[in-house]
């Protein structure tokens, strides 16, 4: 093919089907809509390379690009060969190979091309989500010298931490029933949306934002948000009297100090809370090194970015005999004894008829539970069973169904009287 304007042989950009067969639709996908740009655009010739799934009627739409058919393979390794052979005796014609996606049968195409031709361009576009981020292998040889040899990578790492990010929020304010506090240390390029997720889950949530003085651009209609300038980004006294349920931190817009950084805020958490980092990977060895004994979830989104979280119990909040944690575990426990007489009644007689006692104590004992339910749903966070208020509610409702069973007097009385023990026992051993 020569190039019209300038009467010389057109570059030439290829794509090879990492998995045997294109579909049709996948014509008007970005594996084949980049190379066709690069056509269109820049008047290069685009050739995919596949083998023949079914027709591919699409291609009327899109006037220049190419398909190479190659023989129909009885598995991946006669594909990665055939495509080898290809660009054996092609080569000279690729001067761009486009790869869509890190697929292992890349690791095989891309060094043999570049092999042939180390002046030729490698682009990969990964277009991974988290969940294949953290399934390829980049730790081996074979991944390693497959993007070595990339001159480009490009990768939707924004996009995929933001999501990440917030979907630790989620899981945070989800299990918190009082108003809480986030604090974001550094880049504020999300920081409307997360002031709109954290309203979202309670009106009295407060977002505070520790920017630098020179850099920073923040809309002024953010209600929940206390924004505090900081020439440096440490040095959290003025924050003291905060307990934060979470702190995001950017590690990019942190200059020097970094452990001092997380140190400060691991001071500054509540009890439970969650330090979620992000930014470049260069940072990820000094950041799982400073807590240790914490529990650290690492996410790698691209092979120059993470997202990690690390959750830890502060020191800070330990309980001591007189902690709200203790008193309030002393009402339960008073609570708890009278419901427990009522309930061995219960479990020991069975109601003769409507007007029985037994539905008089089974009435006191749900709304004991009930009562102790509200406590604890209102102070969820100060336990260390994270399940104790789904467990508290399960013995409500085994005797609301024991009740009714009773009342109808239908045949399943004794399995849901055992339902009753076995939630109780479950309860009882679980609340600290």
């Amino acid at each position: 093919m020569q190039n019209e304007t300038s009467g010389v042989t057109a570059k030439g950009i290829y794509n090879f089907s990492p998995y045997i067969f294109y579909r049709n639709e996948q014509l008007m996908k970005d594996c084949c809509l980049i190379p066709y740009m690069f056509h269109k655009c820049l008047g290069y010739r685009a050739v995919i390379i596949t083998a023949k799934k079914e027709e591919y009627t699409y291609l009327d739409l899109l006037k220049g690009l190419e398909i190479d058919i190659l023989d129909t393979p009885k598995d991946i390794s006669e594909w990665i060969k055939e495509c080898c052979s290809y660009i054996s005796e092609n080569y000279k014609k690729i001067d761009v190979m486009f790869c869509f996606g890190a697929y292992p049968a890349y690791c095989h195409m891309v060094p043999h091309y570049k092999k042939l031709r180390p002046d030729g361009k490698v682009i990969l576009k990964l277009d991974a989500n988290i969940y294949w981020m953290d399934r390829i292998p980049f730790q081996t040889e074979e991944y390693k010298n497959f993007l070595g040899n990339c001159d480009l990578i490009t990768a939707e790492s924004k996009k995929n931490e933001f999501i990440l990010i917030c979907a630790f929020l989620f899981r945070i304010l989800s299990a918190k029933n009082a108003p809480v506090s986030i604090l974001i240390i550094g880049d504020n390029y999300f920081l409307n949306i997360i002031e709109y997720i954290i309203n979202l889950f309670n009106e009295g949530n407060r977002l505070y934002h520790i920017r630098e003085i020179n850099n920073y651009d923040c809309d002024s209609n953010l209600n929940n948000l206390i924004s505090e300038a900081a020439s440096a980004f440490y040095g959290t006294d003025f924050l003291a009297g905060n307990n934060f349920a979470a702190v995001l931190i950017d590690l990019d817009s942190i200059k020097s100090n970094k452990q001092a950084v997380l140190s400060d805020c691991s001071i500054l958490m509540e009890r439970d809370g969650t330090i979620i980092c992000y930014g470049s990977d260069d940072f990820r060895s000094e950041m799982l090194n400073i807590f240790p004994g914490s529990k650290t979830s690492l996410y790698q989104l691209d092979p120059e970015r993470f997202v990690a979280s690390v959750c830890f119990k502060s020191k800070k909040n330990d309980t001591s005999p007189n902690s709200i944690k203790k008193k309030i575990l002393n009402i339960i426990e008073q609570e708890r004894a009278k419901l427990l007489e009522n309930l061995q009644y219960i479990l020991s007689n069975r109601p003769a008829s409507l007007d029985d006692i037994w539905y008089s104590i089974i009435d006191d004992c749900i709304y004991t539970v009930d009562q102790i339910e509200s406590i604890i749903a209102n102070n969820y966070m100060l336990f260390e069973n994270e399940d104790v208020k789904y467990q508290t509610n399960e013995v409500k409702n085994a005797l609301l169904d024991l009740k009714y069973e009773a009342y109808l007097s239908r045949k399943h009385y004794d399995f849901f009287q055992a339902n009753l023990l076995d939630c109780c026992n479950d309860w009882s051993s679980n609340i600290k």
